[in-house]
């Protein structure tokens, strides 16, 4: 599929296409029509027994594949875990804004997205409404910069007209680079892992009611799990993921992600830099395994995130750029 341009922008009703779109960065979008049929298995004097199929319920599916920004990727966030808690002007940073997002709410934003195809015939504009993130997966490694895999559900996809959307992207040092990312474990420098992907899954899923039309009536929230995969370098026992599976509790301490553009300077009177935050407080190691390549030792191993009373979630993740709110809330 030739998509050649991607906006999106936060609806005031859900279904109906939003009044303003903003041209969003993507690697890849995959949106997929699901129209199912309803065939009744009937006799039909042979081992055919599909005679009369008829329409089904239909459903749109999307999967995104996109970079980190410190600014426009607050829309998929918005998407798929609601709305952020956001202050202004943080560290007497005039100008500047934090958004904190922190999974488990029911707040999530419906989004239009329209998609331009480009192909030797011509340009094909499609759309979906009421578009909602199921789950939102990060994947940090050593070699590249960050990188989000959203997948989740919207009305039936259908045509569009050609848009023109704002391209709001910042002039920063974006999308996130490798130099720009940092872990912490314990607030020490954590420098053992080589990938860490962590999923965040709100079990969102279309639902139908009784009516004359095909579309699902709701998408149903339903309980949130976070989950981490890590693969490390397995150097010493002490302080390694088998180590702290070995503990009495499995608890990691909280370990920290951060990425920042140490180079543009945002805001008046303090001076700060874009960047982003991802805390998770409360990692439980599982499933520690050693390789057995023969190269240096690595460990693999899985995190339960578990519910932090002191955030009220699983993780928090907090954008700090110039983006004011009003921009992807629609409020």
């Amino acid at each position: 599929m030739a998509i050649r341009a991607v906006y999106m922008g936060p609806e005031a009703a859900e279904g109906t296409l939003a009044a303003t779109l903003f041209f969003n960065r993507v690697e890849s979008w995959q949106p997929v029509g699901d129209a199912k049929l309803d065939i009744p298995v009937e006799t039909t004097n042979s081992t055919i027994t599909d005679i009369h199929p008829v329409a089904g319920p239909t459903q749109g599916n999307f999967t995104a594949k996109v970079r980190a920004y410190y600014d426009m990727s607050v829309h998929w966030f918005a998407m798929t875990l609601g709305l952020p808690t956001v202050v202004d002007n943080p560290g007497a940073s005039t100008g500047t804004h934090d958004h904190t997002f922190t999974p488990g709410g029911y707040t999530q934003v419906p989004y239009s997205v329209v998609w331009k195809q480009v192909g030797s015939k011509g340009v094909i504009w499609r759309q979906m409404t009421g578009c909602r993130g199921k789950s939102l997966k990060a994947t940090i490694e050593g070699n590249k910069g960050l990188i989000f895999e959203i997948q989740g559900h919207g009305y039936y996809p259908g045509s569009s007209v050609a848009q023109v959307g704002a391209d709001n992207t910042a002039a920063y040092i974006q999308p996130v680079a490798l130099n720009q990312q940092a872990l912490t474990l314990n607030t020490l420098a954590w420098k053992k892992p080589k990938k860490f992907d962590v999923l965040i899954d709100t079990g969102l899923a279309p639902d139908w009611s009784i009516q004359s039309q095909r579309g699902y009536d709701r998408l149903k929230p339903a309980n949130t799990k976070g989950t981490a995969d890590i693969q490390a370098y397995f150097d010493a026992y002490s302080g390694s993921l088998i180590a702290i599976q070995d503990s009495a509790t499995q608890l990691a301490n909280v370990i920290i992600f951060t990425a920042q553009d140490g180079v543009s300077n945002i805001g008046t009177g303090t001076l700060t830099h874009p960047s982003l935050t991802w805390t998770l407080p409360k990692p439980y190691i599982e499933g520690a395994t050693e390789d057995s390549t023969q190269t240096d030792p690595e460990e693999e191993a899985k995190a339960t995130l578990a519910y932090d009373p002191a955030s009220l979630s699983n993780m928090t993740i907090k954008f700090h750029n110039e983006l004011a709110a009003t921009v992807y809330t629609g409020t």
